[in-house]
């Protein structure tokens, strides 16, 4: 299973670059217990990069490209570090990963980065670690069509600024009830009385990011035949104040939503 030979390994795959080199291991055994957990290690990534694809609403992701990338570049070091080298199906899954993420992850490219995940399970350990994740992508393309999600954008005025809030919509056209998990984030410039718990600032714009999801609160019902709303809730409260000047921008809901077994996260589309 393990090409015991550098230039086995050479011609098996491509080289990841950088001037790095794949070297000989002395302990099958270990080898392939550290690639076991790497790839465990790589499996909730994989999953939020597919729901991130998913639910974009022109069905790429730039965010993603990176993240994926520098996550599978710390587990290769990792498994070099400890073991001392790579066999032929990582050295061949961090290659395609590197390559599939250099621009926007689509969902072609996403397929491709699974397929490789994939060929490098089977090598380790036998197993097909992604078919769970596949019956997912097709579930879910044919779910999306009788579910649809969208998010719209209000404020009004206020004595000392404005008020912001962000409604969710969920349009769904079968029979069943559905529960719905809300995520997301968004940027806020001067917002008042001041930032209070934000995730990060951006000092060029001087924006303040903000995000939502994790407690009871961010969740709705999507009931049958029928449109349904909910707010995204900041501190027991749907608003978001700032100055007469401030506004919010990269608005960027999630919606996980759970059928037969299967969670599919919705594409999101502004809304009038």
């Amino acid at each position: 299973m393990l090409q015991r030979a550098e230039a086995a390994v050479a011609e098996a795959a491509p080289q990841p670059g950088n001037g790095e080199t794949l070297l000989i291991v002395d302990d099958d055994k270990a080898f392939l217990q550290r690639q076991a957990r790497a790839m465990a290690a790589l499996e909730w990534p994989l999953v939020q990069m597919a729901w991130r694809v998913m639910s974009a609403p022109d069905g790429r992701s730039a965010p993603v490209a990176g993240w994926m990338r520098s996550r599978v570049g710390t587990a290769w070091a990792e498994v070099r570090r400890r073991c001392g080298g790579e066999d032929a199906a990582m050295a061949a899954f961090v290659h395609t990963v590197r390559k599939q993420t250099a621009t926007d992850v689509d969902d072609q490219r996403m397929r491709r980065v699974l397929a490789a995940y994939g060929r490098w399970a089977r090598a380790v350990d036998g197993q097909d670690s992604v078919s769970d994740m596949q019956e997912d992508l097709a579930h879910c393309n044919r779910f999306e069509k009788l579910v649809r999600a969208g998010y719209a954008v209000w404020w009004e005025p206020t004595p000392a600024g404005k008020r912001h809030w962000v409604q969710l919509i969920v349009e769904n056209d079968t029979s069943r009830r559905y529960w719905v998990d809300l995520l997301g984030e968004l940027w806020a410039t001067d917002p008042r009385p001041n930032p209070g718990r934000f995730v990060e600032r951006d000092p060029a714009s001087g924006g303040y990011q903000f995000g939502w999801g994790g407690s009871s609160a961010d969740s709705m019902y999507a009931y049958p035949n029928s449109r349904s709303a909910a707010f995204v809730i900041w501190s027991n409260d749907r608003y978001l104040h700032t100055s007469a000047d401030g506004g919010l921008y990269g608005v960027r809901p999630e919606m996980l939503i759970r059928d037969s077994g299967h969670t599919c996260s919705l594409p999101v589309m502004r809304q009038n």
